[in-house]
């Protein structure tokens, strides 16, 4: 491993499969598609090369809880 930290590697290994299990869900969703994360990231990418950090705060915050609401909204429906 580059770090020679392996305490670092797992941390990360464990965020990508965390990361990994959202995305799949995430990119199965009915109310959310690739349009949706695309035309959110573009938002998000000019903000941030506007340097507006209140823009780009807002729109995440914006962003992370529509796909929360969908998220839960999923697997609420799913337990039914």
């Amino acid at each position: 491993m580059a770090s020679g930290r392996p305490n670092l590697w797992d941390r990360i290994i464990g965020l990508r499969a965390a990361a990994e299990r959202y995305t799949r869900l995430g990119y199965n969703l009915p109310s959310v598609d690739m349009h949706d994360a695309v035309r959110s990231h573009r938002g998000l990418l000019l903000a941030m090369e506007s340097h507006d950090g209140d823009l780009a705060k807002a729109m995440t915050g914006n962003d992370l809880t529509r796909t929360f609401h969908a998220v839960y909204d999923e697997l609420i429906e799913q337990t039914e």
